[in-house]
C-alpha cells in the first residue's frame, strides 16, 4: 500500500496560497461503491477514502487529494495522510499538539477558535469508528481571514495518522459545514485501492514536431502556451493550470500554466502585491540583497525579472529563485526551489531548464 507521507501544515499554506491558480479538468461523477450523492477523492492508496457531496469538484493531479465547492467559492477539504514512522507513539491529539508551536511561530494569527476560554481546545466524535480529534482555528494568509477545521484520527493497524482539512474563508465557513459532516460520515478505512473513474491522470504530452533537448522531457500539456522541458530522471508532479517537476534528489520546478490575468502593467505592480502576499504567509523571508532584490533577465526573448529569496519555514530554509515575465497582461512565473544548503549543487540544471523554456508559436 502506498503512502503519502506530508506535513500538513505545508500543504495548508499550499493550498490556500496556490490553489486558485490550479485550474483544470476535474474527475466527473461516477464511482462504483460510492455512498448516495456523494463522491470519492482519492482511490484508497492511503488506506482510507474520503468522500465529498457530489456537487463538489475534485482534484487529483497535485499530489494532495482535494475537493473544492466551486470556482467562485474556494472552499476545500483535504486529505493528508502522515505516515506512521512519522507519528511513533503519539495519539492523533498528541500529534497535532506536537505542531502547535509550528502553527503558532508561521500562521499569521493563529488562534484556535472554541466557545469560550474555559472550553478545551478540541472536541471528540467518531470517524470510521475510531475516535477523532477536531480542532477549529483561524490564521490570516496573503491578508485574508481563513477559518480551519482538522479532523485527526489514527488508523487502528497501520498506525497512519489521517488529517481532514476543511479550509474556507471566514464568512463562508459555516456554510459548508453539513456537507462535512457527511464527509466525516462516510470516510471510510480500506484495505484495497479501488480505481477511480474518470481520474485525472499526469500524462505526458505528445512530441511530435516539438524539438526536445537530448537527455530532457517535455513535460507541459496542450492547454498551455509555453514548452518546459526537465531533466529526463526528473519526475512530473502537476500538469494542469500549472506545471511541475521535481529532481530525484532536491529541488524542484514550477511554471504559472493558465497564467494571472490581470489589469496590472508592470513588473514593479506585480512584485509589490506579490511580496506582500509572501510576508502576510511566511514569517521569516530574507534577501540575499535586500536594496538590490532582482536582475533583468530575458525569458525566451521577452522581458522580465529573476528574484531569489529564502523562506524558513518549519525549521528548513529553501531558496526560491522566480523568474517573472508579462505578456499581453498575462503573468507568467517560472519558480526553482531547492533546500538552501543544496541550492547551489542545482544551479546548471536549474540555468538549463530557464534557458531550454520557449513559449509556443
Amino acid at each position: 500500500m502506498k503512502k503519502n507521507t506530508k506535513r500538513y501544515i505545508s500543504v495548508i499554506l499550499l493550498i490556500v496560497t496556490v490553489f486558485s491558480a490550479l485550474v483544470s479538468c476535474t474527475v466527473q461523477p461516477g464511482y462504483e461503491g460510492a455512498p448516495e450523492n456523494m463522491r470519492p477523492i482519492n482511490e484508497g492508496d492511503e488506506g482510507a477514502i474520503l468522500y465529498v457531496p457530489i456537487n463538489w469538484s475534485v482534484e487529483t493531479s497535485t499530489g494532495v487529494p482535494t475537493a473544492y465547492y466551486s470556482s467562485r467559492d474556494r472552499s476545500m477539504i483535504t486529505l493528508v495522510t502522515v505516515d506512521a514512522s512519522d507519528v511513533g507513539d503519539m495519539n492523533p491529539q498528541q500529534y497535532w499538539e506536537s505542531y502547535r508551536t509550528v502553527f503558532t511561530a508561521e500562521l499569521k494569527d493563529f488562534a484556535i477558535a472554541k466557545e469560550s476560554e474555559e472550553a478545551k481546545d478540541y472536541t471528540t466524535r467518531l470517524i470510521a469508528e475510531q475516535p477523532s480529534y477536531i480542532y477549529d482555528f483561524t490564521a490570516n494568509i496573503t491578508n485574508i481571514s481563513y477559518k480551519f477545521r482538522q479532523a485527526v484520527l489514527k488508523h487502528p493497524e497501520s498506525g497512519d495518522i489521517y488529517i481532514i482539512t476543511y479550509t474556507a474563508s471566514a464568512e463562508v465557513f459555516d456554510s459548508h459545514l453539513d456537507d462535512l459532516t457527511k464527509v466525516y460520515d462516510n470516510f471510510r478505512l480500506v484495505t484495497e485501492s479501488i480505481p477511480m473513474a474518470d481520474k485525472t491522470e499526469l500524462l505526458l504530452p505528445s512530441t511530435e514536431g516539438i524539438e526536445v533537448p537530448e537527455g530532457y522531457t517535455l513535460i507541459s500539456n496542450d492547454y498551455v502556451d509555453y514548452y518546459l522541458f526537465v531533466p529526463s530522471d526528473w519526475t512530473p508532479i502537476v500538469n494542469t493550470g500549472m506545471t511541475a517537476a521535481s529532481a530525484p534528489g532536491n529541488g524542484s520546478v514550477s511554471v504559472n500554466a493558465i497564467a494571472f490575468e490581470t489589469t496590472i502593467v508592470s513588473l514593479d505592480e506585480y512584485w509589490t502585491e506579490y511580496e506582500t502576499n509572501l510576508y502576510a504567509t511566511f514569517s521569516q523571508i530574507s534577501f540575499p540583497d535586500p536594496e538590490s532584490k532582482f536582475t533583468d533577465i530575458k525569458l525566451d526573448g521577452y522581458d522580465g525579472r529573476c528574484y531569489t529569496y529564502s523562506i524558513t519555514h518549519n525549521s528548513v530554509t529553501n531558496t526560491f529563485s522566480q523568474y517573472i515575465t508579462i505578456i499581453g497582461g498575462y503573468v507568467y512565473m517560472l519558480t526553482f526551489c531547492a533546500e538552501s544548503a543544496e541550492f547551489g549543487n542545482n544551479t546548471s540544471v536549474f540555468n538549463d531548464i530557464f534557458s531550454n523554456f520557449r513559449f509556443k508559436n
